[in-house]
């Protein structure tokens, strides 16, 4: 970036400087008595700010303002119809935060789903546990569509939206007078399915319309799906049934807790590509350029002079011209990374006018940017961004692997948070993870009285273990 008290440079895509005029020309950019400022974004990113900006700052009023498809009217997700998808494009450029879903996938996970039954214990009926069981029917019943696929993917989108659609498939059966069962479950990506019906400014949604939807858009290829719920769910052929987590004054759709995050995992992500464009380009203005006036008069007598000499009319812009010309010139030399054994001459003009000597010559000068505070304050707001990240998505730091000291956190830390995550993080997201395909279970076998959630071991302090089961030496 190269500067003069008239002149201000970028470089755009192809490496050549853009000068006040095109600022101008430009229109995107703000100017004040004493200079102006200009974003060093891409339209793209530009683009992609106001639309996360409008979906994340969002009240949740989306819902109370259903699009007509039809005879059907949707309730959109999030203002553009996309929420969805800014969560997942705003997750995933962030370092951390997806692994942080996924680590809270693994511990929700354990060592995988299983069969209970809730048995209250005979010698004391103030305490409730898990009776774990294995029955072959149920679990033929689950392997025949692949239960553990379906359980992943409904879990990722929990992880990530706190909610999800499942496709329930009633059995054939019911047309030749058999009981009516649940013959299986699919998953629905959460970004395809939305809440239909017939004047949902009055009523409530009766059915789910699934299509690939557009940015901001209604899409043209839907399919329409009666709306189920656990008592309803073998009324109809095929319907699908959505489980979620219930959110304050949210009515329909879930209310992820990651939205309030979305602001810090932002200004995370941008803290890499300021540091590179920093190192590339600099952000700020490099040098302060001062280009003698005399030596200008100079150049303009000579373009006058070659223009009576080739029989053509001067005009202002050829020295305008001419000007760019040589601040190019400056700008390879002074700008990026490779101007190592460069160098720029120009030349020393005196002047004596009177009794004084005069001196005009071109002066550059370096101009200190504090690139070490800005540095470190970019440092410093990453370093928070992660800290309030992982607070944001319900994990602690001991088992996020992330730590405000730069030190790991001890064992006996890892341990008790775990426990705690176990304790008091698990239940409801097991509860609702695992809704669609206990109704199921349900609806399939009433008198068994079973249901399936995920098996977990609580973990033992190494001193409480006995020293030949201890993990530094069943390792060896």
């Amino acid at each position: 970036m190269l500067a003069t008290t008239h002149h201000a440079f970028q470089r755009n895509e192809n490496d050549t400087p853009v000068t006040m005029r095109d600022l101008l020309r430009l229109g995107d950019f703000t100017f004040s008595n004493n200079g102006f400022v200009f974003e060093i974004d891409s339209e793209d990113a530009r683009a992609r700010e106001d639309v996360v900006g409008t979906a994340t700052d969002s009240t949740f009023h989306y819902e109370d303002i259903p699009r007509s498809i039809g005879k059907f009217d949707i309730i959109p997700f999030g203002d553009n119809n996309n929420l969805p998808t800014i969560v997942r494009d705003t997750v995933g450029k962030h370092n951390l935060a997806p692994r942080v879903f996924t680590k809270r996938g693994m511990l929700t996970w354990g060592d995988g789903p299983i069969l209970y039954r809730v048995v209250v214990d005979p010698k004391n009926s103030q305490r409730v546990y898990k009776e774990y069981v294995q029955d072959q029917e149920v679990q033929d019943w689950l392997d025949s569509w692949d239960y553990e696929d379906y359980l992943k993917h409904v879990m990722t989108d929990f992880n990530y939206m706190e909610g999800h659609f499942t496709k329930v498939f009633r059995s054939r059966g019911v047309r030749i007078g058999k009981r009516a069962t649940v013959a299986k479950l699919e998953h629905i990506h959460i970004s395809d399915a939305r809440f239909a019906g017939v004047n949902l400014r009055k009523n409530k949604p009766t059915h789910v319309a699934v299509s690939k939807w557009g940015v901001n858009q209604l899409a043209t290829d839907v399919d329409i799906y009666p709306l189920t719920t656990r008592l309803s769910m073998l009324e109809s052929p095929v319907s699908i049934m959505f489980s979620k987590m219930v959110g304050f004054g949210v009515k329909y759709y879930s209310s992820p807790d990651v939205l309030g995050t979305l602001p810090w995992l932002r200004r995370a992500s941008d803290v890499p590509s300021v540091l590179e464009a920093l190192t590339n380009n600099s952000l700020h203005i490099k040098w302060h350029i001062k280009a003698p006036a005399r030596f200008w008069e100079m150049k303009e007598d000579q373009l006058k002079e070659q223009c009576t000499q080739q029989n053509k009319a001067y005009k202002p812009g050829m020295l305008e011209e001419l000007k760019e010309s040589v601040f190019k010139q400056l700008t390879t030399i002074l700008g990026g990374k490779s101007n190592v054994g460069k160098f720029w001459a120009s030349e020393k003009i005196i002047d004596v006018v009177g009794t004084q000597i005069v001196t005009h010559e071109w002066e550059i000068t370096p101009i200190d940017q504090k690139i070490k505070d800005f540095v470190q304050a970019q440092i410093k707001i990453s370093e928070r961004a992660d800290v309030t990240t992982v607070g944001g998505l319900g994990l602690h730091q001991a088992l996020s692997n992330i730590s405000t000291n730069g030190k790991s956190d001890s064992g006996s830390e890892q341990l008790y948070a775990y426990k705690n995550f176990i304790l008091s993080e698990i239940q409801m997201p097991e509860m609702t993870i695992c809704n669609a395909i206990n109704a199921a279970i349900a609806h399939n076998w009433p008198e068994k009285k079973l249901k399936l959630g995920f098996y977990r071991t609580l973990p033992e302090r190494e001193e409480d273990i006995t020293s030949s089961k201890r993990v530094s030496n069943a390792v060896q």
